[in-house]
């Protein structure tokens, strides 16, 4: 019985820190507004060339805030590549992003020194830069003192760009991994469109953005989804574990259960004697009830000892593979103990209280 509760325990804490972690991640500020915006990916090579286009276009629409056209959206691709920078004698790894002038506007980054990229700017197109927090760190220069910097990609392209902004931190990747260094500019480098829309106006925005897309490729298909809904299917795997978390606890409980039931209703007959005994004696319901249930607590007790410091110990492990992570609490075992404790009392409750009103006649008639 201590075996199955004790494994009863662990599933139950391990359901519970899955999705304490899963609303982790859900909740947590990610530096961007996910919400309300829609992702097209650009499938052809019509739209490929026309992309600048169809974001002029569809940035006209009702219900179309903003648009643009990026190399990767957040939880996507951002590729790494190799970068000088002046003034420094090594080469230095950054993730990539190539988009157009509404990128941060399109999902809501912050500038934090410098500007964004204008059109008011013509060489803004092939020579701007925006570096987020973590590079400028990298680079040992403060927020300030790396506008202006040059930076060229030593990978493909020669041309020397020139940091004009910094945007806050914001996760382009998984919670499972450090914000990297980031670099940002404007290439014609794009595999999707990112829309913001009205939520008023989702209908209409989604009608406005099919119709503009037909208009530049209609041999090839309309794709959408929601940044929100791609960027939560980065953790489909802890998904899938929650769910199976959650059945091998429901089976534990139930194979403890029938076990305790068994034991109780074995412990209820072999005390058919004693128990008539004390009722002639003036023992109630409650102390007969209180009798038989005092020593399966003691073993659910016990069973949640040897649970808890094996399941902070898994636990504790699984969530090293989360770079930002919730916490585990004292209150997430007080629940799990609890409820193992509750299912025992239930269970066990039927034997003791059938015990417990019995004829104290038909237990003592044979003596």
């Amino acid at each position: 019985v201590v075996f199955q509760f004790s494994i009863s325990a662990v599933m139950i804490i391990a359901t519970l820190l899955v999705g304490k972690q899963l609303d982790f991640m859900r909740q947590k500020d990610l530096g961007f507004q996910a919400e309300q915006v829609l992702l097209v990916p650009i499938n052809n090579p019509e739209m490929r060339r026309q992309q600048e286009t169809f974001v002029e276009r569809v940035r006209q629409e009702a219900g179309i805030v903003n648009a643009t056209a990026l190399s990767g959206p957040p939880g996507g691709f951002h590729d790494a590549m190799s970068f000088t920078i002046a003034g420094k004698d090594e080469n230095f790894r950054l993730r990539t992003v190539y988009t157009d002038f509404d990128y941060v506007e399109t999902l809501g980054l912050k500038i934090i020194a410098g500007r964004n990229f204008s059109r008011d700017f013509a060489t803004d197109k092939t020579q701007a830069v925006l570096l987020n927090e973590t590079a400028v760190k990298m680079l040992g220069w403060t927020n300030e003192e790396v506008l202006g910097k040059t930076i060229r990609n030593t990978m493909f392209d020669t041309t020397r760009c020139h940091v004009v902004g910094v945007v806050r931190d914001f996760h382009f990747s998984s919670l499972k991994e450090n914000i990297d260094p980031l670099f940002i500019s404007m290439r014609p480098h794009a595999n999707v469109f990112a829309l913001k829309v009205e939520p008023a106006h989702l209908s209409t925005a989604l009608a406005a953005a099919q119709k503009q897309w037909a208009a530049i490729s209609p041999a090839y298909p309309f794709e959408l989804t929601f940044l929100d809904e791609t960027f939560f299917r980065l953790y489909q795997q802890e998904q899938r574990e929650a769910k199976l978390f959650t059945i091998f606890a429901v089976i534990a409980i139930i194979i403890a259960g029938l076990g305790i039931f068994a034991l109780a209703s074995y412990a209820a007959e072999e005390r058919t004697k004693e128990i008539g005994v004390r009722k002639v004696l003036g023992a109630s319901v409650s102390n007969i009830f209180n009798l038989l249930s005092k020593e399966f607590v003691r073993l659910v007790v016990l069973a949640n000892l040897v649970a808890w410091p094996i399941a902070w110990w898994a636990m504790n492990q699984w969530l090293q593979d989360f770079a930002y992570r919730t916490t585990m609490d004292w209150q997430l075992f007080a629940l799990a103990g609890g409820l193992v404790l509750l299912i025992a009392l239930l269970t066990v409750s039927t034997q003791a209280l059938k015990a417990a009103l019995a004829n104290p006649v038909e237990a003592l008639r044979y003596e």
